[in-house]
């Protein structure tokens, strides 16, 4: 009967040397974005209290990135770069979050 030992190899990951080197973190797009998204809103029309109001916006602001990588997945399995009622109706059931 043979033996065999266990031998690995410790591997350390560095960006700079990846073909991730030249990525760049967009969060001065994605502020930029999300200020041009604003000129859109229609929230004051039925949020009218301004703490309120702003309470919405923050929680919009701290969570756009997650808002916009859920879109891109969203879209890539729907029509790209649209999102079609269906495809989101569908992740609303999905998530059960519409009340009965």
């Amino acid at each position: 009967m043979r033996t065999y030992t266990k031998t690995g190899v410790a591997r350390a990951f560095n960006l700079r040397d990846s073909v991730f080197g030249t990525w760049k973190d967009d969060c001065k797009k994605l502020k930029r974005g999300f200020e041009h998204e604003l000129s859109f809103w229609r929230v004051s029309k039925f949020i009218k209290q301004p703490a309120m109001y702003d309470l919405v916006y923050g929680v919009i602001m701290n969570n756009f990135q997650l808002l916009k990588d859920l879109f891109i997945v969203l879209t890539s399995t729907s029509n790209y770069p649209t999102l079609t009622w269906l495809d989101f109706q569908s992740f609303i059931s999905q998530l059960n979050i519409v009340g009965q």
